[in-house]
C-alpha cells in the first residue's frame, strides 16, 4: 500500500505512525529519489524546517521500498510528495517521485490534512518548535480534518 498525504508539522507524523506503523520515506531536494526513513527521523525532520536531502543521500525508486516492504509485511508506504511542511492552506508542487511507480497491484490512499483554528495554528512551519509544542498543547481544543 501507498499512503500519499500532505505535512504541515509533526501531528501528523504521530498519527499516521500510531494509526498505520507504516515506512515513511524522504524525498530527496531534486525530487526524483526517496530514502526509507524511521519514524523518530520523521518526526525529527518535520521540526527541521531547514532539513534537505541531497540527491546523493537518497539512493532508491520508490517502487524498490515499496516491494521491499511488500516482501517484509511491513505496514504501508508513506509519501509526502510535496517534500516539506506546509502550512496548510494549499497544494504546493509535487515531486517526480511517484514517476515510475507500477500500479498493477499497488493501493493507493490519498489522506489530507487540514486543521480549523481561532488562535493558534497547528502548522508548524516557522519559529522554535519548543514554543511552538507549548502553544500547541495549551490550546483547549483543535479540529483535524
Amino acid at each position: 500500500d501507498l499512503i500519499i498525504c500532505n505535512k504541515q508539522s509533526y501531528p501528523e507524523i504521530l498519527y499516521l505512525g500510531y494509526r498505520f506503523d507504516p515506512v515513511f520515506t524522504a524525498v530527496s531536494i531534486d525530487g526524483k529519489k526517496v530514502k526509507q526513513i524511521s519514524l523518530f527521523r520523521a518526526l525529527f525532520d518535520s521540526m527541521n524546517l531547514r532539513r534537505v536531502y541531497q540527491p546523493s543521500d537518497c539512493t532508491e525508486n520508490l517502487q524498490d521500498i515499496l516491494r521491499r516492504a511488500d516482501k517484509s509485511h511491513s505496514g504501508p508506504v508513506v509519501l509526502f510528495p510535496e517534500g516539506v511542511n506546509s502550512n496548510g492552506k494549499g497544494l504546493l508542487e509535487m515531486t517526480d517521485a511517484m514517476k515510475n511507480v507500477s500500479i498493477d497491484k499497488l493501493r493507493t490512499h490519498v489522506i489530507g490534512f487540514k486543521y480549523y483554528w481561532h488562535y493558534f495554528s497547528p502548522n508548524y512551519t516557522v519559529g522554535s518548535v519548543f514554543v511552538h509544542l507549548y502553544h500547541l498543547c495549551g490550546q483547549v481544543k483543535n479540529t483535524l480534518i
